[in-house]
């Protein structure tokens, strides 16, 4: 398992740090955490992630917690130590 963290898109907020097998996985059991809606999601390719419902996600080390994930240092912490490995996009279940 990787440790990931993801950033909502449409916010710019941290959403969740998990193991997971893979980025998608990882968004999916962030979700689950917090109760979100059912959803599918999909790889986005790396340049092309606009305005829509997504996660940009970090592999981060094992050890990598976040305490505020609106936190601007939080987020700048992440995006500096953690490693931009995929962006996904998500829409509910049909």
């Amino acid at each position: 398992m990787t440790r990931y963290a993801i950033i909502d898109n449409p916010s710019g907020y941290i959403w969740g740090v998990t193991d997971a097998a893979d980025p998608i996985d990882a968004c999916r059991k962030i979700d689950q955490e917090i109760g979100g809606e059912t959803r599918e999601y999909d790889t986005v390719p790396r340049f092309s992630f606009g305005n829509e419902a997504g996660y940009h996600v970090y592999e981060v080390p094992a050890d990598y917690n976040v305490d505020d994930g609106q936190s601007e240092r939080e987020i700048a912490r992440l995006e500096t130590e953690g490693t931009l490995v995929g962006r996904v996009s998500y829409r509910a279940e049909a």
